[in-house]
């Protein structure tokens, strides 16, 4: 809760003989504002592991340091219920049908525009192109001698 509401003491202050380094990963997984935090648990871990250059005997404090980095970051993240602002950002998706592919009329090919609004595909009358929130579809007819296959 402490480092919720007012500014913790910078890790080297609390020991001078921790890594710079080190020192910045456990700032910025300790930040409060979320859009400065580490985004996932992968990318903290990508930072920890940049830090494995250190000599052999040094690693276990610094796995140790790393170890309750992730706990404080955990419990941090789990009591200012962050996972669940996480779960409500997520847009709900719901699958249909936009289109049928009769054999004797199959689509060849097919994309959605880049703002998921409109359908483009071929068939034998030509190029269609359907808007997928009123099913209203444009027919662009294939000029004489050209074939959409």
């Amino acid at each position: 809760e402490a480092i919720l509401t007012r500014q913790p003491a910078r890790p080297r202050e609390l020991n001078p003989a921790l890594p710079a380094e080190l020192e910045r990963i456990i700032l910025k997984a300790l930040e409060k504002d979320r859009t400065v935090r580490y985004r996932s648990a992968a990318e903290l871990r990508a930072d920890l592991e940049r830090l494995r250059t250190v000599p052999r005997p040094a690693r276990r404090p610094l796995a140790a340091a790393a170890i309750l980095l992730l706990a404080v970051s955990a419990a941090i993240a789990v009591r200012s219920g962050w996972f669940s602002q996480v779960r409500e950002r997520t847009p709900e998706l719901t699958p249909r049908q936009v289109t049928g592919n009769p054999t004797e009329d199959p689509v060849v090919r097919a994309a959605i525009s880049p703002d998921g609004k409109y359908l483009a595909y071929t068939d034998r009358a030509g190029i269609q192109v359907r808007q997928i929130d009123t099913g209203e579809t444009r027919t662009i007819p294939p000029q004489e001698g050209c074939c959409f296959r």
